[in-house]
């Protein structure tokens, strides 16, 4: 290490170069699926985090841009990637007056 070389006790002046940009990933390992159209709601790094946004979809979110008749369930299962084994599930009824008014989607 050189003596420009920026640390905890010594920031970067604004003569320093830079840092190069540094990208993480982070693995995938399960997914939320609904099971009428097979599409994927969102993916995450593990089960309990997969446990967590599936506590918090909407009914919206369950049923997606494809939704099945009124007054049918629609089901979201979490996925192990892993696997592909279903690992926890949730479920709402499609309301009889059409989609519901809370659409949400996942960044």
């Amino acid at each position: 290490m050189d003596d420009t070389t920026p640390t905890p006790d010594r920031p970067a002046d604004a003569s320093s170069p830079a840092p190069a940009e540094v990208e993480f990933f982070i693995r995938a390992t399960h997914q939320l699926r609904r099971v009428h159209d097979s599409s994927v709601i969102s993916t995450h790094c593990s089960g309990p985090c997969g446990v967590e946004a599936m506590a918090n979809l909407s009914l919206a979110e369950l049923i997606g841009p494809n939704p099945p008749g009124p007054l049918e369930y629609v089901n979201v299962e979490l996925i192990d990637l892993a696997t592909g084994k279903a690992e926890g599930c949730t479920r709402g009824l499609t309301p009889l007056s059409g989609d519901p008014t809370d659409v949400h989607s996942w960044p």
